[in-house]
Order: structure tokens, then sequence, then C-alpha cells
């Protein structure tokens, strides 16, 4: 996908998990586990969830922006594994937060995507880091898969825990 294209894509991606994840914090928060993602055995309860929206943009937008600092010839090596402390301590540190805070953590996440997304030139968005599961990846992809497909998800997996404990109308 080109520049552009990926650009469009994740400023709607993003504009969209904004309105849908607004409702969610606006609404009770439900109560039970979420179903596991594939090929995982994680189960997330509402307050896991709202932590992790609020930890993980700015995560991927620092490693978009390692990929751009890094020398052209040397690669940055970005990502983490999933059981990595850097990214379940924020999860378990923030699943008794207010829903509110998470949220405000998350929105301003997004923003700081959105604003990098509007400033970044077309050679940054193009630049090429090394992920280790996906291998060479463009910032711009890191932030269009990983954070606005990403909240999208997570908006996706609160509204099924909404939907199930009752706390929102199918």
């Amino acid at each position: 996908m080109c520049g552009d294209d990926g650009r469009t894509l994740l400023l709607a991606r993003l504009e969209e998990a904004e309105v849908r994840l607004g409702q969610l914090a606006a609404a009770p928060k439900p109560h039970g586990r979420s179903d596991p993602d594939p090929g995982s055995e994680e189960r997330w309860d509402a307050g896991q969830v709202w932590a992790h929206l609020a930890e993980f943009p700015p995560y991927w937008l620092a490693q978009a922006e390692r990929i751009i600092e890094a020398p052209p010839d040397q690669p940055a090596r970005i990502g983490r594994a999933t059981s990595a402390p850097e990214r379940v301590e924020p999860i378990e540190a923030g699943r008794d937060r207010p829903v509110a805070e998470s949220w405000a953590a998350c929105r301003l996440g997004i923003e700081r995507v959105r604003a990098f997304a509007l400033e970044a030139s077309e050679s940054d968005w193009a630049r090429q880091g090394e992920h280790p599961v996906r291998g060479p990846v463009t910032a711009g992809f890191v932030l269009e898969a990983f954070v606005g497909g990403h909240l999208l998800e997570h908006a996706e997996q609160l509204e099924r825990l909404a939907t199930k404990s009752g706390s929102m109308q199918a």
C-alpha cells in the first residue's frame, strides 16, 4: 500500500476508533472476560483492555520514530513479545484505573499518532524497520496496523464484552 493510501486508512481508522471507544468509555464498564484472541490463551477483563488501549499507541508511535531515526543502512529492530514486562506491567497496573483515565490517555495517544501521520514526510512514512515476526515493516505500516487496526480490534472486543454482560445493547 502506498504511503498516501496507508496514511488515509490510518486516519480513517483513528477517527472510527475514537468514536467507538468514546461511546464505550461513556457506557457502564462491562463485566466478564474476553474470548481469547486466535492463537492465544489471553482473556482480559474490560479494565485490562482499557489499560492496554492507554499504553500501546504511544509505544508504537515511539517504535515508528525509532525506524525513522535509525541510520538507513541499519534498520531499527522494533516490537515486543506479548509477555514483555513493558507490555504486561502497565496492563496489570492500570486494570483498576477508572475508564475515564485510560480513555484520556488513549485519546492523547490517538492525537499524537494523528499529528505524526499528518506531518510525516513520504520518505519517513516509507522507512523500514525490522519486526521479529513480520520482518521488514515501514513506519507507516507500524502505525496503520499496530495502532489504527489494533484500536479497532479492541473496540470490537469491548463491544462484545459489553453485549455479553448486558451493559450495551446489541
